[in-house]
Order: C-alpha cells, then sequence, then structure tokens
C-alpha cells in the first residue's frame, strides 16, 4: 500500500478528469489522477474544437489538450502515468495501479472504447482514431469506415495531411452537415451504399480507420457496488452520446465539488 492516502482518486485525464484534478488541485485536497496514455484524451483524435468556449475560431483538438495538461500541471494537479487495473471497495477505495493505492472518494473518468473491427481477412493498417495515423499522407490512401461525425471529422484530418481520402457508409451520413460539406469541398470521396468488403476486395489502402462509435469504458465499475458512498461519474460514463470536450470538463468539475463536499471540505 502506498503510505500516501489519498483523499480523492481520478481515473482518466481526458477533459473530465483534467478538469477534476484542476479543481482539486486549487482547493488543496490530496489527490492523484491516474491516465495510461496521453493525458487530453479523445481530444488528440479532434480536428478542429468549435463549441469550447473561449476559441470563437476554433481551436485544434491536441492543442486543447496540451493546454489542458498544461493548466492542470502548472496548479498543482498530481497525473500518474500508470493504468488502473483494479478498484474495489473495503470501507474505503483500493486501487491497483503500479502498486496498490488507497483513497476516500474515487472519480471515474474513462472514458470509451471504440466499437467494430476490421473486415475478416484484412491485415493492414487500421486505426480507430487520427492520433495514431501518421503526420504526412501525401501520395496515401485512407478509407473511412463510418457516418457519423468522428468519420467525417477523421477523413477532414486526413485529407489535410495530404491523403487520397475515401469514406464508405451504408446509407445517408449521419453527420452534421457543415462537416459532410466541409469534406466535400476538401476533396472527400463519400461512397454511399458500397460495402467496405467490397471496396477491400478491389483493392486496399494504406490505412484504414474504423470509426463505428464508441462504448463507455466501464470495466472497473464490475468491482464496485451501485450506491459505494463517494463514488463519483464523469464524462462519457454519464453522458456517452454527448462527446464534447465543454460537456465533459463540466462533468469532471462537479464530480471533484461533489467529492469535495463528501470529505467535508
Amino acid at each position: 500500500m502506498r503510505s500516501e492516502p489519498l483523499e480523492v482518486a481520478v481515473v482518466g485525464a481526458g477533459p473530465a478528469g483534467l478538469a477534476a484534478g484542476i479543481h482539486l488541485a486549487r482547493a488543496g485536497i490530496c489527490h492523484r489522477v491516474f491516465e495510461r496514455h496521453r493525458p487530453g484524451g479523445l481530444l488528440h483524435a479532434a480536428g478542429l474544437v468549435e463549441c469550447y468556449p473561449g476559441f470563437p475560431r476554433g481551436i485544434q483538438g491536441p492543442r486543447l489538450a496540451a493546454a489542458m495538461v498544461r493548466q492542470a500541471r502548472a496548479l498543482g494537479a498530481r497525473i500518474e502515468a500508470v493504468e488502473v487495473t483494479a478498484a474495489r471497495w473495503e470501507g474505503r477505495f483500493l486501487l491497483e495501479a503500479g502498486g496498490s493505492w488507497a483513497a476516500t472518494c474515487l472519480i471515474l473518468a474513462t472514458g470509451t472504447r471504440p466499437r467494430g473491427a476490421p473486415p475478416p481477412g484484412y491485415s493492414g493498417s487500421v486505426h480507430f482514431g487520427t492520433d495514431t495515423l501518421p503526420r504526412r499522407l501525401v501520395g496515401r490512401r485512407v478509407w473511412v469506415s463510418g457516418g457519423g461525425d468522428a468519420a467525417f471529422d477523421s477523413a477532414l484530418q486526413a485529407r489535410r495531411r495530404g491523403a487520397d481520402v475515401g469514406v464508405f457508409l451504408r446509407g445517408e451520413p449521419k453527420a452534421m452537415a457543415l462537416l459532410v460539406t466541409r469534406a466535400a469541398a476538401a476533396g472527400v470521396l463519400v461512397h454511399r451504399g458500397r460495402s467496405l468488403a467490397e471496396a477491400l476486395a478491389a483493392g486496399a489502402p494504406d490505412h484504414l480507420l474504423i470509426c463505428h462509435g464508441r462504448d463507455p469504458e466501464n470495466g472497473l465499475l464490475a468491482g464496485l457496488a451501485a450506491e459505494v458512498p463517494g463514488l463519483f461519474l464523469a464524462g462519457d460514463l454519464t453522458r456517452c452520446g454527448l462527446r464534447y470536450a465543454a460537456v465533459a470538463a463540466g462533468d469532471g468539475l462537479a464530480a471533484a465539488r461533489l467529492a469535495e463536499a463528501c470529505l467535508g471540505r
């Protein structure tokens, strides 16, 4: 067991977890924010974020993530680059994360996991977000499977990196009309009603992006009862259909305030 028991443990350092960490640091609450990947979450895969207040011309997702991380660290938020593999309740929260940790309160801001898989037999380069695509894609073919906002945002990003981009979807796009219009203006080819498997039979792209939606990453809840005192959920665990950075940040701040009240601070 770590020698320093925590007042609040936060799992996940996307916008929700970072906002929670910012408040906890400012309030002088002993805490840790645990993140197995890069702090910033899905912002690293976002293109132009246009609905976050304070940026009238929008801001690139990775730049917003970097700004959030800088602010959190400058204010004293304690971010641990380690995965939380288990959580249980024994009068306090016990976490396994590069060792054992104990905490009075727990905020889960674990985000989402992608749906979907590559077609059977496909062995090429597969991605579930543009954060794993090469920065330079001139002369490369990128195919995107999906018709929602994430699919068209990803297609636009790949096109800006120089790729020849095709979007494959079963029916009409479900993405915001603004994104569909921008994609068309950028030269993204949209293949309506053409199956990805059929297209792959005629030739494979250099990179395949699968954008079939995301599900809450709720695995840690399996070790916890539904009504555990001091447990708070934030971001995609409560609003999976509203994946906006501003919504997630607000949820994270609210969870931190609830944890503060639970501590009697």
